[in-house]
């Protein structure tokens, strides 16, 4: 065989094996259809804040026009070493509502992360039995913790939910379908029984359970990672079901990254976590690289030769067929919109976009919170 040959086959067994994991996922989106319960328990809704003045009033108006009780629900909100006017604008809100706490952390804590440090202060003092977490730019809907709480069963220990992208122009929308495509993953990966990710800015969980586990436990010092590594945590070390919120009224709106250099350090962070994650996690994720990396090497290949390009159209055709499907079938069951129609565009970017950033997300410094990390 020669080099085209033994890269056109290693391709054609990765699509083989991509296709039936697809196959699997789209089945378990089937899976997310839950019984609605109608309990109201104590909720804590937590945001840590780090300069994040633009955000603070827009913030506080989505979650002080939640329809919940408002004696059942707690606010705290946390000012995380602001030099801005964050803190002035958060003591202005706690004087305004009775339910908002303002929490100042005004130094760092060894062995902890600022924001993990952040939440684990706000749960310590949270009376809640809920801790409900959103971001700074987050903006949820008025029956977010309705919405949220009711996915939760006397078996349920954590419940994620959807942060969807605002997206009104071009760039936006594809970005939105992008970062769909982690929602996709959550939610299909829940339906199996095994989630892998989840966002920070839309997820709740109980605060038996984080107590239970020690918290961010072994991740406390590991920057990023509040959310999906701590979903890991719940899903290795407790027997608690982890259900994904579907209702659209569940939904975080989130905003996208304004600017290349934000969208890179924000992907870069993302993907450090690589080899955090169980083995056969990591094993999985490191076979869909490597079947990016040969599809790639068959583009490159294919310039050379005309009938290895048809098949590399072939392939890549097939292989986007797939992902549509699954996409199309999460957007119904998410209730989220999808530009569809850029679809082609972010299927092909999408190949060198998953051989850079998890490359570069282990090898490559990124900027958070105006720190190299």
């Amino acid at each position: 065989m020669n080099f085209y040959e033994i890269i056109l086959t290693i391709n054609l067994v990765f699509l083989f094996g991509y296709l039936l994991i697809a196959f699997k996922l789209y089945r378990s989106l089937n899976n997310l259809d839950y019984i609605t319960e109608h309990n109201q328990p104590d909720v804590s809704i937590i945001v840590s804040l780090h300069n994040e003045e633009k955000n603070v009033n827009q913030l506080v108006e989505c979650l002080v026009e939640q329809e919940y009780p408002k004696s059942k629900l707690e606010i705290i909100l946390i000012n995380d070493r602001s030099t801005d006017r964050t803190i002035e604008l958060l003591e202005n809100a706690g004087r305004l509502h009775e339910n908002i706490n303002i929490i100042r952390v005004d130094t760092l804590q060894e062995n902890f992360t600022p924001k993990k440090y952040a939440i684990d202060s706000a749960i310590k003092q949270a009376e809640g039995e809920i801790i409900l977490l959103t971001d700074a730019d987050g903006r949820p809907t008025p029956k977010w913790v309705k919405t949220m709480i009711s996915c939760f069963s006397e078996n349920t220990g954590m419940v994620i939910g959807n942060a969807p992208y605002a997206s009104n122009n071009f760039t936006q929308k594809l970005l939105a379908m992008e970062y769909f495509s982690h929602a996709t993953i959550a939610a299909a990966t829940t339906g199996l029984g095994y989630p892998m990710t989840c966002v920070g800015t839309n997820m709740a969980y109980r605060k038996k359970v984080y107590t239970e586990i020690n918290g961010f436990g072994e991740f406390s010092n590991v920057h990023s990672g509040d959310d999906d590594l701590f979903l890991q945590r719940v899903r290795e070390n407790t027997n608690w079901e982890i259900r994904y919120a579907t209702d659209k009224e569940s939904h975080v709106k989130n905003a996208s990254p304004n600017t290349l250099k934000q969208f890179v350090n924000q992907r870069l962070r993302y993907a450090s976590k690589g080899f955090k994650y169980p083995m056969n996690v990591i094993l999985s994720l490191t076979v869909y690289y490597l079947f990016n990396v040969t599809l790639f090497l068959l583009a490159i290949l294919s310039l050379l030769n005309n009938a290895l390009f048809i098949l590399f159209l072939i392939i890549l055709i097939i292989k986007g067929f797939a992902d549509f499907c699954l996409m199309k079938k999460s957007s119904k069951a998410l209730n989220t919109k999808i530009p569809f129609m850029l679809f082609p565009i972010v299927n092909i970017l999408h190949i060198p976009y998953v051989i850079y950033f998890g490359l570069m997300g282990n090898i490559k410094k990124y900027k958070w919170a105006g720190v190299n990390h």
